[in-house]
């Protein structure tokens, strides 16, 4: 299928009016991103496009409309799959790319000595799993928290930050 055929069947869509223009474009995704995949340019179609339905359509709007109706492919499992340039892939023949291993994170994280809601409640703060964890890394308890007066999370990070800091100054020198 040529160019002009794609467009003037698009045309012919928009200028009947039995559809809205984004239908037009679902039904017309797979012809114009095989357009595309020869080489022709969006603005080029859409150029051709506005002479043809004596109108125009914005490229920023055009481009939306393709992007929407790509989406829609994509969420039924339809045919359209992206396609690398110079090269043409249907989903069946598309190159197989090696999977990565997905690693459980949580069999190496740290847990805490005391759970979360006890240092918030004890704390009388709210303080997410990662703080308690540092906190506990850094040798404080909750009693220390509470002597050293903190009112929020953010004071409590503040002096975790300027202890790691002093800490990892003290290693190095």
């Amino acid at each position: 299928m040529s160019i002009e055929d794609v467009i003037k069947s698009l045309a012919e869509d928009i200028k009947g009016g039995n559809f809205m223009l984004q239908v037009v474009f679902d039904r017309h995704i797979n012809e114009i991103e095989e357009m595309k995949a020869q080489g022709f340019a969006y603005r080029r179609m859409i150029a051709l496009l506005n002479y043809e339905i004596d109108s125009e359509i914005k490229t920023t709007y055009f481009k939306n409309l393709i992007f929407r109706a790509k989406q829609k492919i994509n969420a039924q499992d339809g045919q359209f799959i992206k396609q690398p340039k110079n090269e043409v892939f249907s989903r069946n023949n598309s190159p197989s790319t090696p999977k990565k291993p997905v690693v459980d994170r949580e069999e190496n994280r740290p847990v805490l000595n005391e759970s979360l809601s006890d240092w918030n409640r004890k704390t009388g703060i709210r303080i997410s799993e990662r703080q308690a964890l540092r906190l506990e890394q850094n040798g404080i308890n909750t009693d220390q928290i509470n002597a050293l007066g903190f009112n929020n999370a953010a004071q409590i990070n503040k002096y975790l930050t300027e202890l790691e800091f002093k800490h990892k100054k003290n290693v190095f020198f």
